[in-house]
């Protein structure tokens, strides 16, 4: 009886994972080709997400572990007055983690983390599309500071898009810069 209720009240959140984004028809085909990298997660966890908060209403540092278990990346990703924004003028600021496939945008009066992931890469390399979800982080602050009152959040991703972040670069490729020798002509 016990698991006969389990599994029904896991159908719904089976159901919604598998259709939270739609992904064009290639992608998938490209996907379930095992010969390539192309992985279309479903979800993510923030682990043990914590700050500091001062006088103003949001916090003023935090910090927190990433992981996805489709994907198999783990990175830790932190923020504090400091941090400077990813992306160029005109795109909501992002922030990345120690993993740059990995950015995340904190809007503190929401108590919202959204997390973006780039995946699949092309040919080079370079990944082709983002997943991004958003997770909510139920806060509890103290004298000592912030922290979430889950240690382990789950949340989908619930959309697909091509990457429209163009500071990417990977960081496992051999850049070599050429210095041109100058030339003088002069008579004698």
């Amino acid at each position: 009886m016990q698991l006969s209720s389990l599994l029904l009240a896991v159908l719904p959140s089976v159901a919604m994972a598998a259709t939270a984004y739609d992904a064009p028809a290639a992608l998938k085909a490209v996907a379930k080709d095992p010969t390539n990298e192309c992985k279309l997660p479903v979800s993510f966890h923030v682990i043990n997400f914590a700050g500091k908060k001062n006088e103003s209403s949001d916090l003023s540092e935090y910090h927190f572990k990433y992981r996805n278990t489709n994907t198999n990346l783990t990175t830790t990703c932190n923020w504090d007055t400091e941090s400077k924004s990813t992306t160029p003028n005109g795109l909501t600021p992002r922030f990345a983690c120690a993993d740059s496939n990995v950015k995340f945008i904190w809007e503190g009066t929401k108590k919202r983390l959204t997390l973006v992931e780039r995946v699949c890469p092309n040919t080079r390399g370079v990944p082709a599309y983002e997943v991004a979800g958003v997770a909510e982080i139920p806060l509890a602050c103290g004298s000592s500071g912030c922290v979430s009152n889950q240690t382990d959040t789950l949340a989908l991703f619930t959309s697909l898009n091509p990457v429209t972040d163009p500071t990417h670069r990977r960081d496992n490729v051999v850049r070599r810069h050429r210095a041109r020798g100058v030339a003088w002509s002069y008579e004698i």
